[in-house]
């Protein structure tokens, strides 16, 4: 799947007080992240002074830099005043000012280190040194991930700054994604907003998933509803999941749902001077949960994405246990199960009937009628 070009993926570790993991011991932190990811069985090792390490690892290079400096007040300025990052860490502003010390997470892409911030190189190569698929810059977040989490390990971290999606966490939260379905949560960056100004229960709230881009290609944009925000952000997470399992994204103008009580509308929005990128936008067309019921939702029949059949083909396969993804899966059907979540139903499937669009239409068109739903109950 085609992303937006992410020319490296980035991690901060912030420390209080500078206290460095040995070079050897960061050397073999690194090799053995690297051999586990499968990326490469050896690493080569560019020389650096003690306290850093550079390897080349395939076509990957990695650089874990251990600083004796805090980093700049200004790196923080996107994530640091948001909501989304005082809801998940009250005292985030605090951390980041006493922070003395810093273990900074480098991926990129090609066995020339340093060839990203040389022009002549990146106006003749253009996005050669970049990731512009999801599956290769996956491959990068996961093991900027893992050794973030070893050096986490080894060493006291206040908070962790992932910067593709400039989203600041706790330790905590940073530690814990890895358990969940996806790493999504961390990937992309809830931003939040409101129309009548503050972010409170019962007003509607929208939400803009920063990151996404380097995950399908588009920022995402859920439109204002009025839900509960932690339903809006895992739906986003959902959506972004939904497509990578598919293999592409939902197609414009489709429908997607946890169940048959929702309805929420995809629309792929063209891009524009103020967002070259373009979006995919969401819409809660129906969700009975909050009281949303749009009349122009018509239905015949759904069909329940089943996790054990291709989401494209719906060929039945076996769920595998050595695989994460499959792994998360088979607990949540497991969960499901036990909590009678899944007891069978009579099949229906949305309407998917095609009406006129403009391509070019900043906003969705409320009445137009849903097509084909995607369900994706089973991963939430």
């Amino acid at each position: 799947m085609k992303i937006a070009p992410l020319k490296t993926v980035e991690c901060a570790l912030l420390h209080d007080q500078y206290s460095p993991i040995d070079g050897a011991d960061l050397f073999d932190i690194v090799s053995k992240a690297v051999q586990k990811s499968g990326i490469a069985p050896l690493v080569s090792r560019i020389a650096t002074s003690g306290e850093h390490v550079h390897v080349i690892a395939g076509n990957y290079h990695v650089l874990v830099s251990q600083n004796r400096t805090p980093l700049s007040q200004e790196g923080f300025a996107g994530c640091l005043p948001l909501p989304i990052t005082n809801m998940m860490m009250p005292d985030a502003a605090a951390r980041v000012s006493r922070h003395r010390a810093n273990t900074f997470v480098t991926v990129g892409k090609g066995s020339l280190p340093g060839a990203q911030s040389n022009a002549f190189l990146n106006q003749v190569m253009g996005d050669q040194f970049s990731f512009t698929e999801w599956s290769d810059a996956e491959r990068a977040m996961r093991l900027c991930h893992a050794i973030s989490r070893a050096v986490m390990k080894a060493g006291k971290v206040s908070c962790v700054h992932w910067c593709p999606s400039d989203h600041l966490v706790s330790p905590e939260f940073f530690a814990e994604v890895e358990r969940g379905p996806s790493m999504t949560p961390l990937y992309v960056r809830p931003y939040l907003f409101s129309s009548v100004g503050h972010l409170r229960s019962g007003v509607p709230i929208g939400m803009v998933g920063n990151g996404a881009q380097y995950l399908i290609g588009r920022p995402v944009i859920f439109n204002q509803a009025p839900v509960d925000l932690d339903w809006m952000i895992l739906r986003v997470s959902n959506f972004v999941d939904m497509c990578h399992l598919r293999g592409s994204v939902i197609p414009d103008g489709d429908s997607m749902g946890a169940d048959a009580s929702e309805v929420i509308t995809v629309r792929h929005i063209a891009p524009t001077r103020d967002q070259p990128l373009g979006s995919y936008e969401l819409t809660a067309e129906r969700v009975a949960k909050f009281g949303i019921d749009g009349p122009q939702v018509r239905e015949q029949r759904q069909v329940m994405y089943d996790p054990r059949k291709d989401p494209v083909t719906g060929q039945s396969r076996e769920l595998d246990p050595a695989d994460p993804i499959d792994r998360a899966i088979m607990a949540r059907l497991k969960e499901r199960e036990q909590l009678g979540l899944d007891k069978a139903t009579d099949p229906f499937e949305r309407d998917r009937r095609a009406g006129d669009r403009d391509e070019e239409q900043a906003e969705p068109n409320i009445g137009a009628p849903a097509r084909r739903a995607t369900p994706f109950g089973k991963r939430q």
